[in-house]
C-alpha cells in the first residue's frame, strides 16, 4: 500500500511516518506542504491508496487539497490530521464528506499508530 503524507510540520511528519511504519507500511511518500503534496501526487505513476493530510498548512491547506484531489478523481482513502480543536476536525470531516472523497477519518495530533490502525484496517506491530 502506497501512502502519501502531506504535512508542513516536520515533527508531525516524522510522527506520522513512524506510526505508519509501526503498522507495517513501507511505501511512504512525504511532502512538506500542500502545493508540493499535490505536485508529488501528480508525478506518481501509481497513485497512493491513502493520503494522510494535515488540515492547516500555508499556501494550500488540506481542504484545498481535498478539492484538487476530487477534481483529479482520486479514488483512494483520506485521513485528515490536525492540531486544531475537535470542532475543527469535525468541520473538516463534514467538508470532506460533502464531496465524493472517501474519508477514512480524522485524527488529532500527535498522530499515533493506535489512532491510525482502525482507519487503515491494520494491526499495530510491536
Amino acid at each position: 500500500m502506497t501512502i502519501l503524507v502531506i504535512d508542513d510540520d516536520e515533527t508531525s511528519r516524522v510522527l506520522v511516518v513512524a506510526a505508519l511504519e509501526q503498522l507495517g507500511m513501507r511505501d511512504i511518500v512525504v511532502a512538506v506542504d500542500g502545493e508540493r503534496g499535490l505536485r508529488q501526487y501528480d508525478r506518481m505513476a501509481v497513485k497512493p491508496e491513502t493520503i494522510v493530510c494535515d488540515i492547516y498548512m500555508p499556501n494550500m491547506d488540506g481542504i484545498e487539497i481535498l478539492g484538487a484531489l476530487e477534481q483529479r478523481q482520486f479514488q483512494g482513502g483520506i485521513v485528515l490530521v490536525s492540531g486544531a480543536d475537535q470542532e475543527m476536525l469535525e468541520l473538516a470531516q463534514l467538508i470532506a464528506r460533502s464531496g465524493s472523497m472517501k474519508l477514512l477519518g480524522a485524527v488529532a495530533k500527535p498522530v499515533s499508530s493506535e489512532a491510525l490502525a482502525p482507519l487503515l484496517g491494520r494491526p499495530v506491530i510491536s
